[in-house]
């Protein structure tokens, strides 16, 4: 701190004045050289001499300012940081004060290697906190390698800035090039130093040959490099077994490899265990050996030691069996040379055919039947499958009934079986006319007259039935009348007794319509076009009917509206399907009261239309010229009591300032005019001198005092709307 007073010796020399002069004096004459520093003159000079400052500096750098100091930066002068004596201008980064002997190259932030207690050297701790925290975090063998061994020294300042890669290589491209066992450089082998060696040594180092695409296996995980990689060639080598056991392909002799045409992919046989034994899949082939096959040897199929190109088809290794059969004999044109047909891989004798697996399954008596009887003369391809090719004596011989007629077509199956020709049964289930009810005992000549099976009258029943409508009387079916459909009425078990369901008519029957005899509606036998309105049949009863009188014009012949099947009387009308559903008293009011005279149409719906002397009764009804819409008070349950509290859907009376407290409950309070509701006042309570209307409004621009303007402003009866 000596430097100090002298340069203020020399400030205080350039603005003229002596040191001698009292500090007050200076004080007001020297403009402070510190800027904009704020702190007291007294908390660093004295009062005897400006020059000379307080020992020790009572000046609080921790307190005062926004840089403590800390470590070394404690005991130096003030001058060596504040060269100016401007306090307030000081940069405050380690570059202001420090230079940066390495160019940059670790970042703008010195406190991030150094510490203000010592500059250096950094303890190796620290180094190597500060290392893995980078892009090359120290691992293995390096955290005790030197800093410059990879870090050169330039002649302007250390440098950190690595003058290579962060690879291997970069570092280890000596070490790269030394290598001889085996030559990485000749050989071309990749830089990518990690395949082989880790960051604890270069030496041992090890291949995992298991990453490559060639992983070694069995035997081939003891061989030596060599012994694959001859020449020291180590890229580029084949991956195929033949490539290196090629002198094994070429002499092995059982069987002879190369005489036999073997393909060359050992891997078929061989294991990378052992070359021998060795061991050949033939399920892995298109002929897998099975049965009989599992047990021959290779060079009974292949002969001369050829493997490949080797048939699979059976014929091709038994055409001598083939040839030689007898019995029956194969070399006929019909037996085909497909061998699996009868034969099978475990044995060639026995031999069986699957007749079920041709177009003909033998079933029933046919099973037991011999070849020869079906295939004659030795024949076996080419049969037909049709019944009457073996059986046509049978057809011919038949005669209950006679086959030959035109009414068999020959397909014996509809009739006969397998097990036998007799008995046989004809399915009439299969054809358009399935026999149910009564029809299914009746012997076959009931129907089918003089043996006649085809060409008949059709399958209606009419066609057989014609005499037994004709006959019908009760009711009569002549044509002009019954439909000729007789399952209408009729069922397959007898002709009668015959049902008739009208429901599945127009007109259903309901009520008491269902135990109304026939008769009663199809008067004269008629069942054809009746009319299925109910005044068709029930118009005497609406006719005779007086109470109400139906004939009045007012009636609509829709009997079903009132009336129901069950019965004409009692009757009812749902008046709430109407234009006017009745509730409250009107349920129980009689007809005649609404509906005078008899009148049941165009009657009005309004309430005035039947309350006009109610209306006319009541009392200020007239005088007070009352609306006649009377739901606005009335309910339909009574007359009376009634009771109006809609006023709220004009203005608002039943709350607040103008609820009945205030106006009696008296409507004449307001409607000063008793024949005419829409007149009304509010001049009666809001008076001038009351409530002083003009003053309360004397802000209020075109304040008039009359009725017409307060609801004008005051249509909700609150203060003005605006």
């Amino acid at each position: 701190m000596r430097v100090l007073p002298r340069l203020l010796t020399g400030v205080l020399f350039l603005f003229g004045f002596s040191a001698g002069l009292p500090g007050s004096a200076l004080a007001q004459k020297v403009t402070n050289p510190h800027g904009n520093l704020k702190t007291a003159c007294e908390s660093c000079h004295i009062s005897d001499s400006w020059i000379i400052l307080k020992s020790p500096l009572v000046f609080d750098h921790n307190r005062e300012t926004s840089y403590p100091l800390t470590g070394t930066h404690q005991s130096v002068s003030c001058m060596s940081c504040h060269r100016s004596l401007d306090f307030s201008r000081t940069e405050q980064n380690c570059k202001s004060c420090h230079e940066d002997i390495h160019r940059g190259t670790l970042g703008p932030s010195c406190e991030d290697c150094h510490e203000t207690s010592v500059w250096g050297p950094l303890p190796p701790g620290k180094i190597y906190s500060i290392h893995q925290k980078g892009r090359f975090p120290l691992t293995g063998a390096h955290p005790s390698v030197n800093c410059s061994d990879c870090h050169t020294k330039s002649t302007q300042g250390v440098t950190f800035r690595v003058n290579h890669g962060l690879d291997c290589f970069s570092c280890h491209a000596d070490d790269y090039a030394r290598a001889a066992d085996p030559d990485h450089r000749s050989l071309g082998f990749p830089r990518e130093c990690l395949d082989c060696h880790s960051p604890f040594a270069w030496t041992p180092s090890s291949f995992n040959h298991s990453l490559t695409a060639f992983p070694l296996t069995g035997a081939h995980s003891f061989t030596t490099c060599s012994g694959c990689h001859t020449a020291k060639k180590y890229k580029g080598t084949p991956k195929d077994c033949y490539s290196c056991h090629e002198s094994d392909y070429r002499t092995a002799k059982n069987p002879d490899h190369a005489a036999g045409n073997l393909p060359v992919d050992c891997q078929t046989c061989h294991t990378t265990q052992i070359w021998t034994p060795s061991l050949f899949n033939h399920a892995a082939t298109r002929f897998p050996l099975t049965g009989a096959h599992s047990a021959v040897v290779c060079q009974d199929c292949h002969k001369s030691g050829q493997f490949a190109g080797t048939s699979t088809d059976c014929y091709s290794c038994h055409q001598t069996d083939y040839q030689t059969v007898s019995n029956p004999k194969h070399s006929l044109p019909e037996f085909p040379e497909n061998c699996l047909i009868c034969h099978t891989v475990n044995a060639w004798k026995p031999a069986s055919f699957d007749h079920n697996k041709t177009k003909f399954p033998l079933t029933g008596s046919h099973i037991s039947v011999d070849c020869k009887s079906c295939h004659t003369s030795g024949v076996y391809s080419g049969l037909a499958t049709e019944c009457a090719a073996c059986h046509q004596k049978d057809a011919t011989a038949a005669t209950n009934p006679r086959h030959t007629s035109s009414a068999f077509n020959g397909t014996c199956s509809q009739c006969h079986t397998t097990l036998s020709w007799k008995p046989a049964e004809f399915n009439h289930s299969l054809t358009r006319f399935p026999l149910t009810g009564a029809h299914a005992p009746l012997d076959c000549e009931s129907c089918h007259a003089g043996r006649s099976y085809v060409n008949l009258p059709g399958t209606t029943c009419f066609s057989c039935h014609a005499d037994d409508y004709s006959s019908a009387q009760n009711p009569k079916h002549t044509p002009e009348s019954f439909s000729q459909n007789c399952e209408t009425c009729h069922t397959v078990v007898s002709w009668s007794p015959a049902s008739f369901d009208h429901s599945k008519t127009k007109f259903p029957l309901t009520g008491s319509h269902a135990s109304t005899d026939c008769a009663a509606c199809h008067t004269n036998g008629v069942y054809t076009g009746l009319s299925t309105d109910c005044a068709a049949c029930h118009q005497k009863d609406y006719d005779g009917t007086t109470n109400p009188k139906h004939t009045l014009p007012a009636f609509s012949a829709l009997c079903q509206t009132c009336h129901s099947t069950t019965a004409w009387s009692p009757a009812s009308f749902d008046h709430n399907k109407t234009a006017f559903p009745l509730t409250g008293g009107h349920v129980t009011v009689a007809c005649a009261d609404c509906h005078k005279n008899g009148q049941y149409t165009g009657i009005s719906t309004d309430c005035y239309s039947c309350h006009t002397t109610d209306f006319n009764k009541a009392a200020n009804h007239l005088t007070q010229g009352y609306p006649v819409a009377c739901l606005s008070c009335h309910t339909t349950v009574a007359w009376k009591p009634s009771t109006y509290n809609n006023h709220n859907g004009w203005f608002p009376i039943y709350s607040g300032k103008h609820k009945p407290s205030v106006w009696s409950s008296k409507c004449a309070t307001c409607h000063t005019v008793s024949t005419n509701f829409k007149v009304f006042v509010c001049t009666n309570c809001h008076e001038h001198t009351k409530t002083k209307m003009d003053s309360e409004h004397r802000n209020v621009s075109g304040y008039v005092w009359n009725s017409a303007n307060c609801y004008s402003c005051h249509p909700d009866g609150n203060d003005a709307m605006f």
